[in-house]
């Protein structure tokens, strides 16, 4: 401040000095030497604070060139609170530039809710100037009062200051805009606002009830909830660890990895594409018709020899076939290779004498024709290729003795007195070399006085 009336002093001096020099009368001792200073005459001089021409008080430079405060000029002056240069008693400044308290009779906007000039209470504005009702306190006259936590004086109930002059937080049942996603107001954490005002989510730890079956809050897939917040279960496509040895999502069997999640292997059951031929199962041995999940073989022949209904009964039909075998080369010297005919009595039926149930290995023919793939594609009611080549591997179409059906099951009374007779007054059931349906076995009677060939099958 004093800079600045220096500066226009000086400025103003020769300008002065300039009029007075035009007839005007001369001061005493203007341009003299001097050791005093002269106040007036726009000239700053040691002593003085301020020149401004004249010696008159109250324009900020007194008649004894001293600087005088001056309230109201905006300029904070030695004496001054404060100096805002308005007419305004309600801003945090009076006039006077003294700063605003509760109790100057002056109501400070937005910082006061009253202001009667005093600091007693009681009488409708109390000590720290706020209104007094009849013994009330007012929620949202903007001024806290005893027992409020707040009071900003608005109707935004989403602020930090509820409408019931409260503090806002998690759990009043009202969303505190900007700090929180959400507010139910209850102690139900698994619903879709937690306790912590945070909007529910998968791999937010806590289980959305009809809407999560887990939540287990990390991003680990394997583990027993997966990421989508499911169960892990075989067939998801995650390999859930230490539950499962494989898990590829899809519903095919004869994969690498099977559908109870377990990794394809020789002995399992199942067939693994591509890998193994058959699969015998855990009794998968020797004798399963599948050793090592490689097919075994049984030859199968239709005999070269023709008989009539008396083959002396089951067992006579049994040497029948095996020294055949023995001819055509089927059974070596010192080999337990053992055969018996595919033909049932009044007592024994085919399936129950031959005891194959379960066999998954080839029956083949002579020259390595398949026949049937197991026990239960030979009784499936349709071959793989006919049963029709005998022990020397020479095809045959010829009637075969049976009595069987395509199933292996015996067919009644048709088997020439147990295979003990050969009149024309029985009869035996046939079935035919050639066929593949259910006639190889099943193709009707003739009389047991006729001739006909048996079927022979390896059973060990």
């Amino acid at each position: 401040m004093k800079s600045m009336r220096e500066n226009s002093k000086r400025l103003a001096a020769p300008i002065f000095g300039l009029v007075l020099g035009a007839g005007a009368p001369t001061l005493a001792n203007f341009g003299c030497s001097r050791d005093y200073p002269t106040c007036g005459n726009y000239v700053l001089e040691a002593g003085e604070e301020c020149d401004d021409g004249n010696v008159e008080n109250s324009d900020g430079c007194n008649w004894s060139c001293q600087n005088e405060v001056q309230c109201g000029n905006s300029l904070w002056e030695d004496g001054e609170e404060c100096d805002d240069g308005n007419g305004s008693n309600e801003d945090g400044c009076l006039n006077t530039c003294v700063v605003g308290v509760c109790g100057d009779g002056h109501v400070q906007v937005g910082v006061e809710a009253c202001d009667d000039g005093n600091a007693v209470g009681g009488d409708g504005c109390d000590a720290e100037c706020r209104e007094e009702g009849e013994g009330e306190v007012e929620c949202g006259n903007g001024a806290v009062e005893e027992g409020e936590e707040c009071d900003d004086g608005n109707e935004e109930e989403g602020d930090g200051c509820r409408n019931s002059c409260e503090l806002a937080r998690c759990g009043d049942g009202v969303v505190w805009k900007g700090e929180e996603e959400c507010d139910d107001g209850n102690g139900e954490d698994g619903d879709g606002c937690l306790n912590n005002c945070e909007r529910a989510r998968c791999g937010d730890g806590v289980v959305r009830e009809g809407e999560e079956a887990c939540d287990d809050g990390n991003e680990e897939e394997g583990d027993g909830c997966r990421n989508s917040c499911e169960l892990a279960r075989c067939g998801d496509g995650v390999v859930w660890k230490g539950e499962e040895g494989c898990d590829d999502g899809n519903e095919e069997e004869t994969d690498a990895c099977l559908n109870n999640c377990e990794w394809a292997r020789c002995g399992d059951g199942v067939v693994w594409a591509g890998v193994e031929v058959c699969d015998g199962g855990e009794g998968g041995g020797a004798g399963s018709g599948c050793a090592e999940c490689e097919y075994e073989v049984r030859r199968v022949f239709v005999t070269k020899t023709k008989y009539e209904g008396d083959l002396g009964g089951l067992a006579g039909a049994d040497e029948k076939c095996q020294e055949a075998a023995k001819k055509g080369g089927f059974v070596k010297e010192g080999e337990r290779v053992e055969y018996q005919a595919w033909l049932s009595d009044g007592f024994l039926s085919a399936k129950a004498r031959l005891g194959q149930e379960g066999w998954q290995g080839r029956y083949e023919v002579k020259s390595g024709g398949l026949v049937a793939v197991g026990w239960e594609g030979l009784v499936s009611g349709a071959l793989e290729g006919a049963w029709g080549e005998d022990e020397d591997g020479e095809v045959k179409s010829t009637t075969v003795w049976t009595n069987t059906g395509a199933d292996g099951s015996g067919l009644g009374q048709a088997h020439c007195g147990g295979w003990t007779a050969a009149t024309g007054q029985q009869e035996g059931g046939v079935g035919s070399s050639d066929n593949v349906d259910a006639g190889w076995t099943a193709l009707g009677q003739v009389p047991c006085n006729s001739s006909s060939s048996i079927y022979c099958i390896q059973v060990k």
